[in-house]
Parts: structure tokens; sequence; C-alpha cells
């Protein structure tokens, strides 16, 4: 039986021909590559971390106080930033599933 992991060879590579679990060191090239796909995820769910930590300074640093201060117009808010608190809540609702 063989196991196949498809990694984009940015992210670490990964074994360009399936690993055999049933033998010949294919085990161990099995564990690599579960370990370079948990490095992989790892990466992902960081990177997304701080992404949303972003959109959220740029929402309570700037989007707010210039609502608040009416500093810019509400057409002004809309064009510059109409996205960015949809997406904090579209990230805030994937984080509690």
């Amino acid at each position: 039986m063989s196991v196949c992991f498809q990694m984009h060879p940015a992210a670490g590579g990964a074994p360009s021909a399936p690993a055999d679990a049933g033998g010949g060191g294919g085990g161990d090239q099995l564990a690599a590559a579960l370990e370079r796909r948990r490095r992989v995820i790892d990466e992902i769910v960081s990177t997304e971390r701080t992404h949303v930590l972003s959109l959220r300074a740029v929402v309570a640093c700037f989007i707010a106080p210039a609502r608040a201060r009416r500093v810019l117009t509400a057409d002004e808010l809309w064009r510059l930033f109409s996205t960015w608190e949809l997406l904090v809540g579209f990230h805030e609702a994937q984080r509690r599933r």
C-alpha cells in the first residue's frame, strides 16, 4: 500500500514518488513527509493569526477612531476600508468553528 503527499516544493518539498509504508525505509519517508506537512500547517495557522491581528489593529487604530472623530466621511471610509471589518468578522467566525 502506498501513500503519496503532494506539497508545494517551496514548502519543504515532498517525496516525488509514493512512499511505501511496507518497508525498505518507506516508513522513514512517510514520517518525514508527515513532519513536513505538520510544519506547513503550523506555518499557515501562524501566518493566519498574524494576518487577523493586523486586520484587528487597522480596525481598532485607524478605522474606528476615524469613524468616531468623523475625520473621514462615511463614503470615504467605505471606499478605503469597505472590506476590512467584514474580513475581521469572517475570520472571527471561522475561529469559533
